[in-house]
């Protein structure tokens, strides 16, 4: 999300303006600080691509080149998005999953990345990321989101509901 401010989709309004009357009045499609307003909780998934189309990680210039002196772009990336996603996720526990790598021989398309379920912190994110490239995996393909999805997805099916059980919203 790159404006705070733009309108989310949602089959719920939100109420933006209470008359002195006391008759809720709905105006508008509620924003992302609407809902947070209202006390909606995000819980952050990290996901990581590890195709082969991202080039050879030893070589200088592709996208998970580890450079011992600078990020690179996948750690830039996770340093700018995560932070400002982590403000609205109470724990700052975020899994970390990967998808397009050659593990065991095997093309994973859905991963736990790192040495933990979840990550802590950005940091942590990063720690995990780099983790990856400790083990003997090889970038492959081709690029698959569909399980890394469906397990996202399962995993916000599941603290919604733990939310809704104390009177709480969460998105994941």
């Amino acid at each position: 999300i790159t404006d705070p401010s733009a309108p989310i989709a949602s089959a719920v309004p939100i109420a933006s303006a209470v008359p002195l009357t006391g008759t809720p009045t709905f105006v508008g499609t509620p924003t992302f600080v609407d809902y947070l307003s209202g006390g909606c909780e995000l819980n952050l998934s990290v996901a990581i691509d590890f195709t082969g189309s991202n080039g050879d990680p030893r070589r200088p210039g592709t996208l998970h080149y580890i450079d011992p002196n600078a990020l690179n772009d996948y750690e830039s990336a996770i340093a700018s998005i995560v932070p400002i996603l982590a403000n609205y996720d109470p724990d700052h526990r975020f899994p970390v999953y990967g998808f397009g790598a050659k593990l065991g021989g095997v093309v994973r398309h859905c991963f736990q990345v790192g040495r933990d379920p979840e990550a802590n912190g950005v940091t942590g994110v990063i720690d995990a990321y780099n983790s990856v490239f400790k083990v003997p995996m090889a970038l492959s393909g081709p690029t698959v989101f569909k399980e890394v999805i469906r397990t996202a997805a399962a995993r916000a099916t599941k603290a919604l509901e733990l939310a809704m059980q104390s009177g709480k919203q969460a998105y994941s």
